[in-house]
């Protein structure tokens, strides 16, 4: 497995992850100490946490090794980015020609800001947006769907933007 850049290992500490707990949840201060100290405690089985995939560099970067023959070059859509730092290891490792990471929760607006500054400044076709699928209008070629809980559901609404749903669990890679 390729080392990943120091730009992108930066944001997998605990306090870039810290710092983005609280971007996301500036309001709500005390709920995302807790959080982020309960991901520590309680591992990737917590809900109402972020995937696995954006808390664990080395795990995101053998799940976007895994992916890349399958997105290479082509036009992808992660729902339910949550965080949206998987994006950034998606993008970097697996070079698809666009990745949208796509939320509905508003509370990643200032998360979004900050990772899409980091994504153009190193070249990265990422676009972060806060919006429902339907914003897409078309279909992709794939969707990233990473989730621990609700799976089907997430991806009946992934495969109305995308001709091919890839599911990732906590089992994944």
């Amino acid at each position: 497995m390729a080392e990943p850049p120091g730009w992108i290992a930066e944001l997998y500490t605990h306090d870039t992850l810290d710092y983005l707990f609280l971007l996301a949840y500036n309001e709500y201060t005390d709920q995302a100490y807790s959080w982020s100290r309960a991901f520590r405690e309680l591992g990737d089985r917590t809900l109402h946490l972020p995937t696995i995939y954006n808390t664990d560099l080395n795990i995101a970067m053998r799940a976007a090794e895994m992916l890349r023959p399958q997105l290479c070059c082509r036009d992808v859509v992660d729902v339910g980015a949550g965080m949206g730092l998987f994006d950034l290891v998606l993008a970097y490792v697996a070079r698809p020609r666009l990745l949208i990471a796509l939320d509905h929760d508003p509370s990643f607006t200032l998360v979004y800001t900050y990772l899409q500054q980091l994504a153009d400044a190193h070249g990265l076709n990422v676009q972060y947006m806060i919006a429902p699928v339907q914003v897409i209008g078309r279909k992709l070629d794939a969707a990233i769907v990473a989730t621990y809980s609700g799976a089907e559901y997430m991806k009946k609404i992934a495969s109305q933007v995308a001709e091919k749903v890839i599911l990732l669990t906590a089992q994944t890679p």
